[in-house]
C-alpha cells in the first residue's frame, strides 16, 4: 500500500512545464505511419524493430540506474486488451506520455508530471480520456522527458476472441476442487511455495466454481512485487471488464468476479476468458457463465 501511495503521488505532482509542447503533438506527429514493431506478451521481439519507431536502450550503470533515455517497444503488439510501455530515465525528468491517432489527435494522456530516475512501466488499457475503449486502428505512443522525445506505433485489434481458441473449461466446484481434468491450454498451476509462504514462481489457479452463475473466484500468486492486470474477455458483445490494474506485493492473492461487465450489467450465458498479466508473466483461463 505504501508503494502504491508513492506511485500515485508521483503522478499527482504539478503539471509539467512543457504543456504547450503536448498541445501541439498533433502537428508534430502527423507523418505517415510506417508499420509496427511486433512483440509478444513477454516483450520479446517477433520481427525486426521498425527503424522509425522506439529507441532501444544501450546499457545500465553499475548501480542499476539507466545511463540514457530510451523507449522500449510496446508489448504485446498487436494487442486487443492492453499494452505495456517501458522507458528508462537517467535523471529525474518532467515526463509526458500520450497516445495519439494517426491523424495526430490526442486519445489519452498516460503520464504528465515529474518522474524519478529509474526504469518505468505504464500500461494502456486501450481506453481514451473518457474511459471508452478505442476502435481498432494504429495509434502512436509519444514520450517526452525533458528534452528527450521518442515515439512508437501500436496496432489495436478488435476485441473478438476467436471461438476456436476456446478449447473448453476446467470444471471446479464451490471449494475449488477439480471436477475433471485441467484443460491443457488453460491456467497455470504453480509447483510450490518458498520459505515463509512466499511463492517461488508465478501461477494462475483454475477459477471456481466453474461453471458459475453468481460469482467466480480467481486465485493467483506472485513471487515478487509486480504490476498486475486481470481482465475478462468476452466472446460475445465485445465486452471487457478490468478486475485488477495495480502494483501488488509478492504472495498469494484472491479476486472475485461478480459476472458483471464494465457497465455493471450482468453478462449473458457464454464462455469468457480471464487474462492475468504480472510483469512479463502472462496466463489465462476460460470460464463458463450460466444464466
Amino acid at each position: 500500500m505504501l508503494l502504491r501511495a508513492i506511485l500515485l503521488s508521483c503522478f499527482a505532482l504539478p503539471m509539467i512545464s512543457c504543456e504547450d509542447q503536448n498541445l501541439d503533438e498533433s502537428n508534430k506527429y502527423q507523418e505517415e505511419f510506417t508499420g509496427i514493431t511486433e512483440t509478444d506478451y513477454y516483450g520479446q521481439l517477433i520481427g525486426e524493430v521498425d527503424s522509425t519507431d522506439w529507441d532501444l536502450p544501450d546499457s545500465s550503470n553499475t548501480d542499476g540506474l539507466p545511463v540514457d533515455y530510451a523507449f522500449n517497444p510496446a508489448y504485446p503488439n498487436p494487442t486487443s486488451w492492453s499494452v505495456a510501455l517501458r522507458f528508462p530515465l537517467p535523471v529525474s525528468s518532467s515526463t509526458s506520455l500520450v497516445i495519439i491517432t494517426a491523424g495526430g489527435d490526442t486519445v489519452v494522456q498516460l503520464v504528465k508530471g515529474m518522474l524519478p530516475a529509474g526504469f518505468h512501466q505504464v500500461r494502456w488499457s486501450l481506453q481514451d480520456n473518457n474511459g471508452v475503449r478505442v476502435p481498432a486502428a494504429i495509434y502512436r505512443a509519444v514520450l517526452q522527458a525533458g528534452d528527450y522525445r521518442s515515439h512508437g506505433d501500436i496496432q489495436v485489434d478488435d476485441l473478438n476472441p476467436d471461438p476456436d481458441a476456446f478449447s473448453g473449461i476446467t470444471e471446479t466446484d464451490m471449494h475449488g476442487f477439480l471436477s475433471g481434468a485441467i484443460d491443457s491450454t488453460d491456467w497455470d498451476l504453480p509447483d510450490s511455495s518458498g520459505n515463509g509462504g512466499i511463492p517461488t514462481s508465478y501461477g494462475f489457479y483454475p477459477a471456481f466454481p466453474n461453471p458459475a452463475n453468481e460469482r467466480v473466484a480467481l486465485k493467483f500468486q506472485l513471487p515478487v512485487q509486480s504490476l498486475t492486470s486481470i481482465v475478462i474477455l468476452a466472446t460475445v458483445d465485445d465486452t471487457i471488464r478490468h478486475l485488477v490494474q495495480e502494483y501488488m506485493e509478492s504472495g498469494t492473492h484472491w479476486i472475485a468476479w461478480d459476472l458483471l461487465d464494465a457497465d455493471s450489467i450482468r453478462v449473458p450465458q457464454a464462455i469468457y476468458r480471464a487474462v492475468l498479466q504480472a510483469g512479463d508473466y502472462q496466463s489465462h483461463g476460460d470460464i463458463l457463465v450460466l444464466d
